[in-house]
């Protein structure tokens, strides 16, 4: 399958992707709720007619919220982070709106000193918005960009380490992202953005015709703003129990707790661990526990 991707984020499920779309396909659902949307790998990747996405993360909701509304400006914002050289073969725009000023001023060649200062310019004044003679900082919209450059850049999209020896090309992924960003944004456009605690979201858009897929925050790590502990995957376990829709659970098969609370996984999947670090004591194979209401022969 085709995949598309916006943004590194830990813990984001591109080698269980294939499986997850299987099992969404066998449960024939029109709506995907997407409880921890995170990146929007798994919302922008399964073709749902309708998606819920959903994360308490306001950075990430705010981003996909600016792509919704306004996927021009952010589109903007993207092509005036790149040299002139590399921008040859994108769209001027998306839907065809008057870019806000990515032209390309005559004599500064890219990658030099004049190019980095013009490129900054160029970012500062798409942020700015005027309200009668007030020129001010469009923050939503520097926000959503500086949520989107930070986890491109960074080890894992975490936003702390920027250099490592395991991490492919920064640059090379800004740019696969950019030639893909008009299909992000049509994608987008068509969901309906939440940001919700899982209890409450689970609680209004549970249906016979809603697929869950549930990909809860790892516990023990510092990854993400808002974390889970054990108490939080016991109510998540028994709100399962209750669904009226199919749902698909990813969980770790390095945590033991798992089989206590939710059982025997429906499958298992092993992946190599790209990053994994024997320094640390990291195993060179993660396994995923797979949950599932939805009949499948594996």
């Amino acid at each position: 399958m085709k995949i598309i991707r916006l943004i590194k984020y830990p813990g984001s499920k591109m080698s269980l992707l294939p499986d997850i779309n299987s099992v969404f396909r066998k449960s024939r659902s029109r709506i995907l709720v997407d409880v921890f949307g995170g990146s929007g790998l798994v919302s922008l990747n399964l073709g749902a007619e309708y998606v819920i996405y959903n994360d308490l993360d306001g950075e990430l909701v705010n981003l996909f919220r600016i792509i919704k509304n306004r996927p021009e400006d952010m589109y903007t914002m993207i092509l005036n982070t790149l040299p002139l050289s590399f921008r040859e073969d994108l769209p001027a725009t998306i839907n065809g709106h008057h870019p806000r000023y990515h032209e390309q001023r005559e004599g500064l060649a890219s990658g030099n000193k004049s190019w980095k200062n013009e490129r900054i310019r160029k970012l500062h004044y798409v942020m700015k918005s005027s309200a009668g003679n007030a020129v001010q900082i469009d923050r939503a919209l520097a926000n959503a960009y500086r949520t989107l450059y930070r986890s491109i850049i960074s080890f894992g999209g975490v936003g702390e380490t920027y250099a490592t020896g395991k991490e492919k090309a920064a640059f090379s992924y800004f740019l696969k992202m950019a030639q893909s960003f008009g299909e992000i944004a049509d994608r987008v456009g068509r969901w309906k953005i939440e940001r919700m605690d899982f209890r409450e979201l689970i609680s209004r858009y549970d249906s016979p015709d809603a697929f869950l897929y549930l990909d809860p925050p790892y516990p023990g790590k510092d990854w993400y703003r808002y974390n889970f502990n054990l108490d939080d995957y016991r109510m998540l376990a028994a709100s399962l129990r209750s669904l009226k829709g199919s749902y698909l659970l990813t969980l770790s098969g390095a945590d033991s707790y798992i089989s206590e609370m939710f059982g025997k996984p429906s499958f298992v999947r092993e992946y190599r661990n790209q990053n994994g670090s024997k320094e640390n004591g990291e195993t060179a194979v993660r396994s995923f526990y797979i949950f599932t209401n939805v009949q499948t022969v594996q």
